[in-house]
């Protein structure tokens, strides 16, 4: 499947790369498919993985999706820009294979005070928003500010919200209808008290201008310690994958993918 990836990282620290596949036609495969020693084919070389989990959705007649997640070794900082990988498959053939178009930003970043509680992690629909509960566990206050998608070619961005006294958020997971709107506060920054939790709301903004809606972030936030200078701060992995609604709509899809998003 082709992903627009924009993530962030930090240097020397493991990279969630956060895959789709389908494996489609028949005869149904006797076998389980596998993605053995993943390799991204990057503008500077082959970037290895660690590991690969890999995790298939329910099979239909014609039809399977699997969900990888590769664990990339950590690099020096740097943009690094990918729209390909190779793996070899159960039949220890080597495949490469187009998967979207990914950037990935690692950054040398000081370790941030902030800590992350429960978060959204996959949302079945659109790109519109994701959640992420922040903790302060110092003695000190800290600001948090708007959100940035590192891009190169698109400008996103995500803004903060508040829940309203009394809403309750409804985060989609996989199967789950789409999120419905939530009555929040927007506010330009948001201060953590010393030991304060608080559960925060990212709207994304840009969206539209993406040239499709499977989409994986992950985005960087900035924040203040008391006087300190701003310092920013890598939030949570966050996967956007519009439902397919039926088997005609699988095929659409397939009809717009270019040839090297294929293999036998």
């Amino acid at each position: 499947m082709q992903f627009i990836g924009l993530i962030s990282a930090k240097a020397h620290e493991v990279v969630p790369i956060q895959l789709a596949f389908i494996d489609v036609g028949e005869p149904r495969r006797s076998s389980e498919i596998q993605f053995n020693q993943l390799t991204l084919l990057s503008d500077h070389g082959e970037l290895s993985t660690q590991s690969v989990t890999l995790t298939p959705s329910p099979a239909t007649t014609n039809y399977r999706f699997f969900s990888v997640l590769a664990m990339l070794d950590g690099l020096e900082p740097g943009i690094y820009r990918f729209n390909q990988v190779r793996y070899l498959d159960e039949q220890q053939r080597e495949q490469t294979l187009n998967v979207g178009d990914w950037e990935l930003n690692i950054l040398d970043l000081p370790t941030a005070p902030l800590k992350m509680g429960s978060h959204s992690v996959l949302t079945v629909g659109k790109p519109e928003r994701f959640e992420v509960e922040l903790i302060n566990p110092t003695d000190q206050s800290i600001r948090v500010f708007d959100s940035t998608i590192s891009s190169s070619t698109y400008t996103l961005s995500a803004s903060l919200h508040l829940a309203q006294d009394g809403a309750v958020a409804l985060q989609p997971v996989l199967g789950d209808a789409p999120p419905q709107p939530l009555p929040t506060l927007v506010s330009a920054t948001i201060e953590l008290q010393p030991q304060q939790t608080q559960t925060i709301f990212f709207q994304l903004h840009g969206i539209e201008q993406l040239p499709t809606e499977f989409l994986v972030i992950q985005p960087l936030m900035s924040y203040q310690q008391a006087q300190n200078p701003r310092q920013q701060l890598i939030l949570p992995l966050q996967v956007f994958s519009p439902p397919f609604l039926d088997d005609g709509a699988v095929l659409k899809y397939l009809d717009f993918l270019p040839v090297g998003a294929f293999h036998e």
